[in-house]
């Protein structure tokens, strides 16, 4: 069971992090564009976008365990952790201090500033939701 839980996050890391611009270009140039030019307003409204995005995440989970029990919510852990991995993965840095999540949005529409001010803003949400991502797993695979 570890191993299939080991290979499933693997699999859904490697998904995620190349579904990673989709996730910018479809769900946060939108965002970022309706800022009108507005740094801190862009920040805020990405940190707000994507803790919503989290809570979500996390509500659907307890949801369908409340409702369903255990084997369903289990099922829904794995599926809601594919459709999630993108927008988990998204803002979590890379060597070169999220240049390609920059250069994702300023591509999508942001300004530079925007660009610079959402990626350091969603930087360390993204590691809570890592957190959740793997704890969705570990629930789905060894509750």
């Amino acid at each position: 069971m570890a191993i299939a839980a080991g290979v499933f996050l693997l699999v859904t890391s490697f998904w995620g992090a190349g579904r990673r611009r989709w996730a910018v270009e479809r769900l946060w140039g939108p965002l970022v564009r309706a800022a009108d030019g507005g740094t801190a307003r862009a920040a805020l409204l990405s940190a707000l976008a994507y803790t919503g995005a989290l809570l979500l995440f996390g509500a659907l989970q307890a949801g369908t365990y409340a409702l369903f029990g255990d084997a369903p919510a289990r099922a829904a852990a794995l599926v809601l952790g594919i459709v999630y991995a993108p927008l988990a993965l998204m803002p979590i840095p890379d060597q070169n201090l999220y240049r390609d999540i920059r250069r994702h949005l300023a591509g999508a529409g942001a300004t530079p500033g925007q660009a610079r001010a959402c990626a350091w803003t969603l930087g360390p949400l993204g590691f809570l939701a890592l957190v959740a991502l793997g704890s969705s797993v570990l629930y789905a695979f060894f509750a």
